[in-house]
């Protein structure tokens, strides 16, 4: 957004975008999947306001799921 200063939130934008594009094309389904839907669509809110403050805060969205090993 012209003018307006960057933070932490532009990147987790861009990691939304990029996030939703790799499921459109996983073709998988499962309640995993669905969590990380659910945080595209968090992540690539238009407004920064309406994403998570940083990382962190991404990853609390996640809840348990984030600290499970992958295929757990």
């Amino acid at each position: 957004m012209a003018g307006e200063s960057l933070d932490g939130r532009s990147d987790l934008y861009a990691a939304g975008l990029l996030l939703s594009l790799l499921l459109h094309h996983c073709g998988e389904e499962g309640e995993e999947l669905q969590a990380l839907e659910a945080l595209a669509i968090c992540l690539s809110q238009h407004n920064p306001e309406d994403r998570p403050e940083n990382a962190k805060a991404a990853l609390h969205l996640l809840g348990g799921l984030a600290k499970r090993p992958v295929g757990a």
